[in-house]
């Protein structure tokens, strides 16, 4: 996994960048679970812009899909160790980059605010 880091680290900027302009953003459009959690993510983490609330902010689609896509790595990891498809600690692996992705990402922003 120190590989990875390294490679998360050392590619930062290209990595936030694409993310920034390359990456669409997903918008919610219903009444499905990532407009549900979007809205409360609104509610728990409360943005005003041009005087309204609710998401009004890319960082809660953002945040939205990132924890939607952690969950699913979550349990994806998990259920393949439970059947013995992936060595028992790859749950850990796939948590461990996460954090190191969110830490590299935070570190970041103090080069590039």
């Amino acid at each position: 996994m120190e590989e990875l880091k390294a490679y998360l680290d050392t590619n930062k900027k290209q990595i936030i960048d694409f993310m920034e302009e390359a990456i669409k953003r997903v918008v919610p459009t219903s009444d499905d679970p990532y407009t549900r959690l979007t809205k409360k993510l609104a509610e728990d983490l409360p943005m005003e812009k041009n005087g309204q609330r609710g998401v009004t902010d890319r960082a809660h689609l953002e945040l939205g899909r990132a924890i939607f896509e952690s969950m699913w790595c979550g349990w994806l990891a998990q259920a393949k160790a439970n059947r013995g498809a992936y060595e028992g600690d790859w749950p850990d692996r796939f948590e461990e980059a996460i954090c190191d992705a969110i830490e590299i990402g935070r570190a970041y922003a103090k080069e590039r605010p």
